[in-house]
């Protein structure tokens, strides 16, 4: 069955989606699947795991980015990278598509 809304969420956060030249084509739909690797810029570790992350969009947008919800597929391993301020860099592939700064953690993963 295919899922439109992430039934529990475990944490909110503002998505900052890079250049159009960065992804294979739009993001469309409320629900995304990509991969992400905790950390920004110069601050990701390419030896951290590249984790599945479930994005639900909700379409509201301020000069932060667009609010969404987050579950990760093993929210153990992205525990120790969930809480309020962290950053996060979300892949389509190979290829950074967009920043993610974690504002609320809603459920305790470790």
């Amino acid at each position: 069955m295919y899922r439109t809304r992430i039934e529990h969420p475990i944490a909110t956060g503002r998505i900052h989606w890079l250049p159009a030249e960065h992804r294979f084509g739009p993001v469309t739909g409320g629900l995304y699947h990509p991969s992400a690797l905790p950390g920004v810029g110069t601050g990701i570790r390419l030896g951290d795991l590249l984790l599945g992350i479930q994005i639900e969009r909700s379409g509201q947008h301020s000069d932060e980015g667009e609010l969404v919800q987050i579950a990760f597929h093993a929210p153990t391993l992205a525990a120790p990278h969930l809480y309020p301020g962290a950053r996060w860099t979300i892949f389509e592939g190979p290829r950074p598509v967009a920043e993610l700064a974690i504002k609320a953690v809603l459920i305790k993963t470790s």
